[in-house]
C-alpha cells in the first residue's frame, strides 16, 4: 500500500493554487487550520497592530491575514485528530509557524525544513534573499530567526514587501539564491523572480514538498537535508563545479547530477539502472573530487559560482 499524506494549510482547504509534482504511491490528503469557520469568524481573528501574521487563502481564493498564534492554537487540535487517523506523514504546508508540535506520525514542519535548508546554505558566504508576502515578516524572518543562525549579518539580503514580484526581486539583486518564504507564491511567480533578478529561485513549497519526498524514500540516513531544485537543474549544477579542471567522469556527472536534485542513493540507481553499490561508489568518488564534505556545501558553491557568471563547461 502506498504512502498516505495530510497537507495541512494555515488557511482553508482545498489548495489549487498550490502545485507540485505528484508522489508516486502517494495519496495526499488536505485539511486546513480554518475549516469550518465562517468569514466573520475569520475577520474576528485579524491580526492588530504588530502582531505576527500569517497571509493565507481561504474557501474562494481569498487571501486574508490571521493572528500567527490562533492558527497555531486551531493547528494543535488539526494535528491531535489527524495523528490518529493513519497517515504515513503529517506535511504543515505553511511558514510563519514557529512553534513546535508532538506528533507520534512523522511531521514535516514547513518552517523548520525551510529553516533548514536556508541553514545549510547560509553557513558559508552564500548570500540568501528572503521574499515575504507581508512587510512585518521581512524584520520578523530576517532577523529573529536567521540571526542565530548565520555567522554573517550579511549572508542574508535585504527583502522588501512582496505584492509587488518584480520590484522585491530586483532589491535582491545582490544575492546568490533567492527563496520565496511563503507557500502562497507560485512556480510562475519564482520564474518571474528569476527573470527579473537574474539569480536563481526557489520557493518555500519546493522545499517544504522537497523534505515530504526525502522522509518517503528514507534519505535522513544521508549526509544533507534535501536540496530542491532551481532554475539551474542538476546537470547544469554538475556542469558549473566540474567546470575548473574536468574532474568527473560522464557517469559521476550523472550520479551528482541527481544528487544535486535531492534524490536518495536508491532512486538514482532507480532512474540508471545501476546498482546501489555502483552509486555509492559513484557519489563517493564525485565528492572526493570536488572537495565537498555535503551535498549542502556542493549546492552553496555552485549557486555562487553561477551566480557570479561562471559558465558551464561544454
Amino acid at each position: 500500500m502506498g504512502a498516505r499524506v495530510a497537507l495541512i494549510y494555515a488557511g482553508q482547504a482545498p489548495r489549487p493554487d498550490i502545485r507540485f509534482e505528484p508522489i508516486d504511491g502517494c495519496v495526499m490528503e488536505e485539511f486546513g487550520a480554518l475549516d469550518g469557520l465562517t468569514a466573520s469568524e475569520i475577520a474576528a481573528a485579524r491580526p492588530v497592530g504588530g502582531e505576527l501574521a500569517l497571509l493565507t487563502r481561504i474557501a474562494g481564493g481569498q487571501s486574508v491575514a490571521v493572528r500567527a498564534d490562533y492558527v497555531a492554537k486551531r493547528l494543535e487540535v488539526l494535528l491531535a485528530r489527524l495523528d490518529l487517523e493513519g497517515f504515513s506523514a503529517l506535511v504543515l504546508l505553511s511558514t510563519g509557524i514557529f512553534r513546535s508540535f508532538s506528533t507520534r506520525t512523522p511531521l514535516i514542519h514547513g518552517q523548520k525544513a525551510v529553516d533548514a535548508w536556508i541553514g545549510a546554505l547560509v553557513l558559508g558566504d552564500c548570500r540568501i534573499g528572503l521574499i515575504h508576502p507581508l512587510p512585518q515578516q521581512d524584520s520578523h524572518f530576517a532577523d529573529v530567526r536567521f540571526g542565530t543562525m548565520v555567522h554573517s549579518a550579511r549572508s542574508i539580503a535585504r527583502g522588501r514587501l512582496s505584492q509587488n514580484i518584480a520590484e522585491a526581486s530586483q532589491s535582491m539583486a545582490d544575492a546568490d539564491l533567492i527563496v520565496m518564504h511563503s507557500v502562497g507564491y507560485t512556480e510562475e511567480m519564482a520564474k518571474e523572480a528569476a527573470r527579473v533578478s537574474g539569480r536563481p529561485v526557489v520557493t518555500a513549497t519546493r522545499i517544504i514538498i522537497g523534505a515530504l519526498r526525502a522522509s518517503l524514500a528514507e534519505a535522513s540516513a544521508e549526509d544533507a537535508p534535501f536540496l530542491p531544485k532551481t532554475d539551474l537543474d542538476g546537470a547544469s549544477l554538475v556542469a558549473v563545479l566540474n567546470a575548473v579542471d574536468h574532474a568527473l567522469t560522464p557517469r559521476e556527472c550523472d550520479v551528482m547530477a541527481l544528487v544535486l536534485e535531492g534524490d536518495s542513493n536508491k532512486i538514482i540507481a532507480r532512474r540508471l539502472n545501476i546498482s546501489h553499490r555502483t552509486v555509492d561508489i559513484h557519489r563517493a568518488r564525485g565528492m572526493s573530487k570536488l572537495g565537498a564534505k555535503s551535498v549542502a556545501d556542493l549546492m552553496r558553491r555552485a549557486i555562487m559560482l553561477s551566480a557570479h557568471g561562471l559558465p558551464p563547461n561544454d
